[in-house]
């Protein structure tokens, strides 16, 4: 006789056990992967950075090529000290904070008008860029990148006249620019290392932001090199009067 009551299939669920096997492995996924996805994203952002400072790069060369190779100079003092073919950084009565940074400099020569390329994309407060005694850039609220010390601001300082590229030694190993919150660097370039706290106290970092662990630095033959911040103050050089990148007056 054929029974008429339904057939009763037992239907397999998963276990509480099995499922938090399966969000285990999945987090653990998660936990694998997301550094490899994070250092992929940063070194996209590094790659952009770097084509920004090749852009700077070519400013820098229209630069000396029209001002007979002297370097974008902005420390404050009277023409009669430092004679310069653009503008001597001294306000009404003498007074200082009225140098025109390498950033203004560049946009009224029309040499580059676009500002983003100032500002790169790993850099979350371009707008707290320190300008110091730079503070005529009507056209820029943010920035990213900070110039060599010695290059913008020593040379002429102690020896009372611009730099030229005709004196700087070894223009490949000589870096005229980095990422950094300060328009200057602050002498040499261990202040991009937050670790060198044997060489620079922890309010002097001018970098607060890293491509893991890493910089963009512009050099004065115009490459654009990314290298290891630990590695800046006993590789690269900031004056460019001297071999030893650890050398910072005159």
């Amino acid at each position: 006789m054929i029974s008429l009551r339904p057939s009763r299939r037992r239907v397999r669920a998963f276990t509480l056990i099995e499922l938090l096997v399966v969000v285990a492995i999945i987090a653990l996924l998660i936990a694998i992967l997301l550094p490899s996805l994070r250092n992929a994203r940063e070194t996209g952002r590094a790659i952009v950075c770097g084509t920004n400072m090749r852009t700077i790069s070519m400013s820098q060369q229209m630069y000396l090529n029209d001002f007979s190779g002297v370097y974008p100079y902005g420390i404050p003092k009277p023409v009669s000290i430092v004679d310069h073919p653009q503008y001597t950084g001294w306000g009404p009565g003498g007074a200082r904070g009225y140098g025109v940074p390498p950033q203004q400099q560049y946009w009224n020569l029309h040499y580059l008008r676009d500002k983003t390329i100032w500002v790169c994309p790993s850099d979350e407060t371009p707008e707290n860029y320190a300008w110091w005694d730079y503070n005529v850039h009507p056209d820029f609220d943010a920035s990213s990148y900070m110039h060599s010390e010695q290059v913008a601001y020593g040379v002429s300082w102690w020896r009372h006249r611009v730099l030229s590229d005709d004196d700087v030694k070894v223009p490949s190993t000589l870096a005229t620019m980095s990422e950094g919150w300060h328009v200057l660097n602050g002498w040499t370039w261990a202040r991009t290392d937050p670790k060198d706290l044997l060489h620079v106290n922890p309010w002097d970092i001018r970098t607060d932001w890293w491509h893991t662990d890493t910089l963009n630095f512009l050099y004065a033959d115009q490459h654009v090199e990314r290298t290891q911040v630990a590695e800046a103050r006993y590789n690269i050089r900031t004056n460019p009067l001297h071999l030893d990148p650890k050398h910072t007056w005159k």
